[in-house]
């Protein structure tokens, strides 16, 4: 299942543009929510809105059905996720993205440390490449 926060009335500015950013509930659990933090943070200072959204899986017809109903309530500008490849339908299906009728930008978490991440001509880690590149064009 998902959650997350809700918007009060401090903290809605008309005319702001709302932006959820979507990630896994296992970020949250392991307190290595420092990735959503940073871009939580760049995001407010930009005069955007966001709206952290954790799920356990995109796969889990509650937590799709929780972020589906953010969604409608939030009436995002854009969305940001930072979950990996488990968006994928059969063809012709939509998908939860599809359905946001707005931009969906894709942030990738990788697990290589920042110096290593740097210095690789690749940039990514096979395992990130594999996770975070190769397989959402796939799916």
């Amino acid at each position: 299942e998902g959650g997350g926060t809700e918007l009060d009335a401090d903290n809605t500015c008309v005319g702001a543009p709302v932006v959820p950013i979507l990630f896994y509930r296992s970020m949250l659990l392991a307190a290595d929510v420092a990735p959503i933090d940073t871009l939580f943070e760049a995001l407010s200072a930009r005069g955007i809105i966001p709206v952290p959204i954790f799920v356990s899986s995109l796969k889990d017809p509650a937590s799709l059905a929780f972020v589906e109903t953010a969604l409608a309530a939030l009436r995002p500008a854009a969305f940001i996720t930072a979950t990996a490849f488990a968006s994928g339908a059969e063809p012709g299906v939509e998908t939860l993205f599809d359905r946001a009728g707005v931009p969906v930008l894709q942030v990738i978490v990788a697990t290589t440390r920042r110096d290593i991440w740097q210095d690789n001509q690749r940039g990514l880690a096979p395992a990130d490449l594999a996770m975070h590149v190769v397989l959402p064009e796939l799916d």
